[in-house]
């Protein structure tokens, strides 16, 4: 069992310093179904408690406490039901999940969900426990775009990588084209006049900065040690002197983090809120909006 823990500890904490999130679950109640031509059920957790695994020290053992998040459902487990069964639990949609007096109703969510499947031969609702970590980004993305595929759809840049080009020659004026290498060079004092960068910048970057200045869409690519994430900070540092608010998201939370330590040295640390760290809780993201005021 402490080489089973060990293992999901590691596992929980890798997950939270790369990716900023808890991922760490005690599942309550379980689906199994069968699919045809599978002998072997598929298995899906129903309730899920985020929960935090700890110990002092390697000597010692574990222990586990909840989660500042709430309690939920398997969201993505709704979803499949609905996609492709088209099962809905219309009780269990609401905001907050049902209670009793002891707390969250578990057995009453287990039994509406078992009271909808227990037609369908081969699927049963257990009422077993477990610890595990359990990833939902996929399901999060895909969610926020069908959700909002609409309104996505009103950004050319948006609509293009979500329907391609509607032809091969359609050209967007505001995106950078081969043709462009052709053009006179920009006039750089004019393009960076009035520019707020806080950091040092070559000719290149400047012209970064004033084309997400000018709302322009654009990929900037360099080596390492080129200054990319000193670019991205004098851009961010440049759209807040605007007036506007800036989302800096990256696959990997170290490239987060060399960003925002760049902004500190120049005294706009204040203005980031750290969304996914691993310290973030609703009194730090208060007391930070206060000292940004």
């Amino acid at each position: 069992m402490q080489d089973t823990l060990t293992e999901i500890f590691r596992a929980a904490h890798a997950n939270q310093q790369e990716g900023g999130a808890n991922t760490l679950y005690l599942t309550v109640g379980s689906l199994l179904w069968r699919a045809e031509g599978r002998e072997a059920p598929y298995r899906a957790p129903i309730i899920l408690v985020p929960v935090v695994l700890e110990r002092p020290s390697v000597r010692f053992g574990f222990s586990l406490r909840a989660h500042d998040d709430e309690t939920r459902l398997n969201s993505t487990l709704l979803e499949m039901l609905e996609q492709e069964f088209d099962i809905r639990f219309p009780s269990l949609e609401a905001e907050r999940l049902p209670e009793d007096e002891a707390g969250l109703d578990v057995r009453g969510i287990l039994d509406t969900v078992r009271a909808k499947l227990r037609d369908i031969p081969g699927w049963e609702v257990t009422e077993e426990v477990a610890l595990t970590n359990l990833s939902f980004t996929k399901y999060l993305m895909w969610k926020d775009l069908a959700d909002r595929a609409a309104s996505l759809r009103e950004s050319e840049v948006a609509r293009r990588l979500m329907d391609g080009p509607a032809s091969r020659d359609e050209r967007d004026p505001g995106l950078p084209v081969e043709a462009a290498a052709e053009a006179p060079a920009p006039d750089i004092e004019a393009d960076t006049a009035g520019l707020v960068c806080p950091l040092e910048a070559d000719s290149s970057q400047l012209r970064a900065v004033a084309a997400a200045g000018a709302g322009r869409s654009f990929v900037l690519i360099g080596p390492p040690g080129t200054g990319k994430s000193q670019t991205i900070a004098n851009i961010i540092a440049d759209t807040l002197a605007r007036g506007r608010t800036v989302l800096f998201v990256a696959e990997r939370r170290a490239a987060l983090e060399v960003v925002q330590r760049r902004l500190r040295q120049v005294g706009l640390g204040d203005f980031c809120l750290d969304r996914l760290s691993a310290r973030t809780s609703k009194a730090s993201v208060l007391e930070q909006m206060n000292r940004a005021q």
